[in-house]
């Protein structure tokens, strides 16, 4: 969980450390811009992840569990998307 977070954390910095060589002008809505998305981006899959391993579970088992791996892998294929 640690690694993911560190991991989410280093992309702020490669996605909005690309908007530096931009016009001085349009580098501030350029940076925020990146890092909304990130953040949208990682919740969007954690939540996607998260939600469609209870569903596959629950109909496996009967059981609905929660895995939070399952959210944390979900977070970094919502980045790298």
């Amino acid at each position: 969980m640690l690694g993911t977070f560190l991991l989410w954390f280093g992309w702020y910095g490669f996605n909005a450390g690309g908007s530096i060589s931009i016009d001085a002008d349009l580098a501030l809505p350029v940076m925020s811009s990146a890092v909304v998305n990130s953040t949208l981006a990682g919740a969007a899959g954690s939540i996607t992840a998260l939600f469609t391993n209870l569903i596959i579970q629950e109909r496996l088992t009967g059981e609905p569990t929660y895995r939070l791996s399952s959210a944390m892998n979900g977070s970094l294929a919502g980045l790298a998307a």
